[in-house]
């Protein structure tokens, strides 16, 4: 065989990249995933084509699909760029001659006539001229193109579909199917109408629905505003979450990707419409979806898991609610004084029925009689009370079985173990049989107060929920005149329907607590007069009363209660209203003043004769309570001294404060518990810190339930710091209340303040050599507030104790870095990210020597512990005549804030989220927390950023 040779000749041709005649068709069909998204995208663009109307007919029964709008129209580039795919002016021109972002980039318009009918005509006015063709879809020929001249004025573009293809599939869809989707899908407003066979599009509303508010800004995705709706019944087809770009939704209700995380019930309940700006690049070409595995995706939809949480939580608390009332619907009075009857009768008694009480601790393990009071108290949560259903009649039959059970047990000797034996009977039977009974008693009746029968309600508030007046009265137990004042002072916002954010009603219960409305305040200081007809000045002191705070903070006198009209005196200048009263009014809006109801006194005083007393008052009350499983149960509190009190006010302020602590009968507080307080000053505030500790026999157990009532808000409390001082405390003889007046608190209190105040205390700051900030000691000067401070003796013992071992032990000295003039720092959230900025400013550009170290002696705390997540670099430079170190921490930096603020330095609020993705994305690529100090000529554009704001402080 012969081989050929090498020197043959070699030849070559030219391929070039070329469409195939079926390559539109192909593009349409690998596109086009259902007929609605495909019509949706020829109504976008009318949209983009600043449309104010858009008007569509379809009528299955004729073949016939017409879109008609009355839009900027097209001239001949237009209409080329209509018939091109891909390629888009869009692209280039994102916001129209209107200033609509526009929605469409892809140029898919022909895509989708082609999707959905074999042949259609398009006609459009432009420029004084009309332009129509015809397409048949099937054939390769060249589009003709006629036009002539037009009336002046006259635009729009109208599409006429026939032979649909997707009828002859069997696709069909209703004119309803159509307004639903383009009530979801499109950027429906007053600029933009859609009409389908004469009827309007129009937005979704669930009128019975919960709604949760979106309003968001991340530094990376941008914008976040919408709305998620629960309806308590299934909304249908239109379920789901709707993530919209530029006012258009992508990818549908996203039922697979939120169903996956919340059951399919609760997905079914939901409709929402978020607005999220930063996404416009992830979405896919045929708009069904984004780029999932995203990052910037990944932050819009954990934010919208984090609002979902809230929404099944409210939903399982609502579902309690509901299911509680319907039985106390059922648990009426003709039940329980039937019962009640039934009681005296099998005790063969004669005269007023018995009481029926659901009191836990004084029933036993079932029910007890008491036959003295006439009182029956049954145990909601035994057993015996089990119910198999939840008819009058059950309820009725439950409580009957813990009377026979407590009538039988009272007739039984006292004395060799019978009521026992019967009890352990009863109770072992009906255990037995618990599993047929579906509910206890007390599920049904909720949480009961013990020994009054009334309810106690757990009602959660939820920062993104929209609560009706209604709500929130039954949320914070105020009456709905008061949440009225509460909004035309501003003090709460009115939103749409008359409903108000939740994180504000949060936020407003938090000021109010430990405070009294003027309304209630002046009915707290004038009880009314035991007489028919009080005097005027009594309905009138709450007038007065607003009157008289508005005028002094104006510079007019006050006048005294009940006194006559007139003019005013003008003062010499505005009053200083004393901390004790204050107006959260909106600046510009009607007066809402509260008073602190520990000096009520004072505020009577003031009504009469017009005179205020200049005394500070307590403010922002904290808890933290903890149990110990066989020892017993302590409480921390803090509150902050707010303005000048002297010792002896602060003492009898707290001891009126606190008296919901002391028994119903007697003085102090009950036996079994021990407390001790103190006042000092912490981080530049004053505050009063306390301790309740008591064993296991005491009702120390009780006091949580007292605490919230009376306003103070809870804060966790590890058992690592509590267990020290319940122990100190349990064991003392004193159960003295007045708290001790010292110049600062003892590192054991002062560490269990500053986890409640919510600040991060490191123990290795100590082995640096370095006091932290948050432990120095500030001296008491005359200015604090703190007239004549008699320290308690112990105090002053314990503090020398304190200095003299330090001396021995040779502890860390109390000294200052004078090297820098200034420390502070700013922390930004960018996603999962963060971005901790500080900046020290050389007290002496000249001297620069040591500064590595001096450094490290101000941030090496940083340093310690940080995980391999954590990036840093520091940099040296001068700006404006000043030098200056600026440094920057990266990664999962969340606890390092508390860190620098414990250390000293002073926050700044700069949140500057371009500025901060580019530092994270530029320290990728860095190892692992060091800290070679750079040295520049310069600092770059987003570091002159950082050091402008840090430096503003």
């Amino acid at each position: 065989m012969a081989r050929t040779s090498l020197d043959d000749k070699v030849s070559e041709f030219d391929v070039r990249v070329e469409a195939g005649d079926d390559l539109l068709d192909t593009i349409s069909r690998l596109l086009s995933k259902d007929v609605l998204t495909d019509f949706s995208e020829l109504v976008a663009n009318a949209y983009d084509a600043d449309a104010p109307h858009v008007d569509v007919t379809y009528n299955p029964e004729r073949d016939l699909i017409v879109i008609s709008d009355n839009g900027d129209g097209m001239d001949e580039n237009g209409i080329r760029g209509f018939f091109r795919m891909g390629q888009s002016i869009k692209k280039t021109q994102p916001v129209s001659p209107k200033g609509r972002r526009r929605v469409g980039s892809y140029g898919l318009a022909t895509k989708s006539l082609m999707a959905l009918s074999g042949n259609y005509s398009l006609e459009t006015f432009n420029g004084g001229f009309f332009y129509t063709v015809d397409v048949d879809s099937g054939s390769k020929k060249p589009l003709k193109v006629k036009f002539r001249k037009a009336p002046p004025g006259k635009k729009g573009t109208t599409i006429t579909m026939h032979d649909l293809k997707f009828l002859k599939d069997g696709r069909v869809f209703t004119a309803d199917d159509l307004r639903r989707k383009l009530a979801v899908e499109m950027p429906l407003s007053g600029e933009f109408t859609v009409n389908v066979n004469g009827e309007p599009v129009v937005l979704k509303k669930l009128e019975n629905a919960v709604e949760y508010a979106i309003d968001y800004v991340d530094p990376v995705v941008g914008k976040m505003v919408g709305s998620l709706f629960y309806n308590p019944r299934p909304i249908g087809d239109d379920a789901g979450v709707y993530i919209k770009v530029d006012g258009r939704a992508v990818g549908g209700p996203n039922l697979d990707l939120f169903g996956e995380r919340f059951s399919v019930g609760l997905a079914r309940r939901l409709f929402g419409v978020v607005h999220v700006e930063g996404l416009r690049d992830l979405i896919t070409l045929d708009r069904r979806s984004f780029l999932r595995d995203h990052p910037k995706f990944k932050t819009v939809t954990d934010y919208i898991f984090q609002i979902l949480r809230n929404v099944r939580q409210d939903m399982e608390m609502d579902l309690q609610i509901r299911k509680r009332n319907r039985t106390e619907n059922r648990l009426d009075e003709r039940i329980v004084s039937s019962v009640g009857r039934s009681v005296r009768d099998i005790l063969k008694e004669e005269g007023a029925p018995y009481d029926i009480l659901f009191d836990a601790e004084r029933a036993g393990e079932v029910a007890r009689i008491d036959v003295n009071d006439r009182k029956l108290y049954i145990n909601p949560r035994s057993p015996v009370c089990g119910l198999k259903g939840v008819s009058p009649k059950d309820v009725k039959g439950a409580l009957l079985d813990a009377a026979v059970f407590a009538a039988t047990q009272n007739s039984l000797p006292e004395k060799g173990g019978a009521r026992e034996k019967y009890e352990n009977l009863v109770l072992r039977a009906a255990k037995l049989v618990s599993g047929s009974n579906k509910i206890s008693l007390a599920e049904l009746l909720g949480e009961i107060k013990s020994g009054d029968g009334d309810r106690v309600d757990y009602y959660r508030i939820s920062p993104n929920r929209l609560y009706t007046y209604k709500e929130v009265t039954r949320a914070t137990g105020w009456e709905n005149t008061l949440v009225k004042r509460l909004v035309e002072s501003g003090v709460l916002t009115n939103r749409s329907g008359d409903r108000i954010f939740g994180s504000e009603i949060s936020s407003i219960v938090e000021k109010l607590s430990g405070s009294l409305p003027m309304y209630s305040a002046v009915r707290r200081a004038f009880p009314k007069p035991d007489t028919k007809d009080p005097a005027p000045w009594y309905y009138n002191a709450e007038s007065n009363a607003t009157e008289n705070l508005d005028a002094l903070l104006k510079g007019y006198a006050a006048k005294p209660m009940g006194s006559s009209g007139g003019q005013r005196a003008r003062l010499k200048s505005p009053a200083i209203i004393p901390p004790y009263l204050r107006n959260l009014a909106a600046e510009g809006r009607t007066s809402f003043w509260v008073v602190d109801e520990t000096h009520i006194d004072l505020f009577r005083n003031f009504m009469l004769t017009c005179e205020l007393k200049d005394i500070g008052t307590l403010s922002q009350p904290i808890y933290s309570y903890l149990r110990f499983s066989r020892e017993g149960g302590v409480i921390f509190y803090a509150l902050q001294v707010e303005g000048k009190m002297a010792p002896d006010v602060i003492r009898s302020t707290i001891k009126n404060r606190f008296k919901f602590i002391e028994e119903e009968e007697g003085e102090g507080i009950p036996l079994g518990i021990r407390t001790k307080s103190s006042c000092a000053i912490y981080l530049g505030k004053k505050y009063v810190f306390g301790v309740y500790a008591g064993d296991e026999s005491s009702v120390v157990f009780e006091l949580p339930k007292k605490f919230n009532a009376n306003g103070f808000k809870n804060v966790d409390m590890p058992s690592s710091l509590a267990k020290p001082l319940f122990s100190e405390v349990v064991g003392q003889v004193s159960r003295s209340m007045p708290p001790a007046i010292t110049e600062n608190f003892k590192d054991k209190y002062s560490g269990v303040l500053a986890h409640m105040l919510g600040i991060k205390i490191e123990k290795e700051s100590r082995r640096r050599g370095k006091t932290p900030h948050s432990e120095q000691p500030v001296g008491v000067s005359a200015d604090d507030g703190v007239e004549g401070a008699a320290e308690d003796p112990e105090e002053i013992e314990e503090r020398d104790l304190e200095a003299k071992a330090r001396r021995t032990t040779g502890g860390p000295p109390e000294t200052t870095n004078s090297f820098f003039a200034s420390r502070t720092y700013t922390h930004c959230s960018v996603g999962g990210n963060g971005i901790l900025a500080y900046l020290l400013e050389v007290r002496d550009p000249k001297e620069t020597r040591g500064i590595k170290s001096a450094v490290a002696k101000e941030v090496g705390f940083a340093y310690t512990g940080r995980s391999d997540g954590v990036r840093s670099s520091s940099y040296l430079s001068k700006h404006g005549g000043k030098t200056y170190v600026l440094g920057f921490f990266t990664g999962k930096v969340g606890d390092l804030q508390d860190e620098f603020h414990a250390a000293g330095f002073d926050m700044v609020n700069y949140d500057n989220g371009k500025a901060a993705f580019a530092v994270l994305v530029t320290s990728r690529n860095q190892k692992l927390l060091n800290l070679p100090l750079r040295n520049l000529d310069d600092f770059d554009k987003t570091m002159k950023n950082y050091v402008v704001a840090l430096a503003s402080k």
